[in-house]
């Protein structure tokens, strides 16, 4: 039995988008008024969702 995938989060895509356009968390967490804590912890699950790190895809988009 297959499951069906689970609809985007686009919070989930609207976290990593500015992490990429900040260069980095502390940035990301500026621009969406948040603590920086708040966007570790949250692109940890969103990592753990995908069972891939985000980050490298990050850095690759900044460089």
């Amino acid at each position: 039995m297959n499951k069906e995938p689970a609809a985007p989060n686009w919070d989930d895509f609207r976290l990593v988008r500015a992490i990429a356009d900040a260069r980095g968390m502390p940035g990301a967490a500026a621009e969406l008024q948040v603590s920086a804590s708040t966007v570790f912890r949250r692109l940890g699950q969103i990592e753990a969702a995908l069972a891939r790190p985000c980050s490298a895809g990050i850095a690759a988009v900044t460089s």
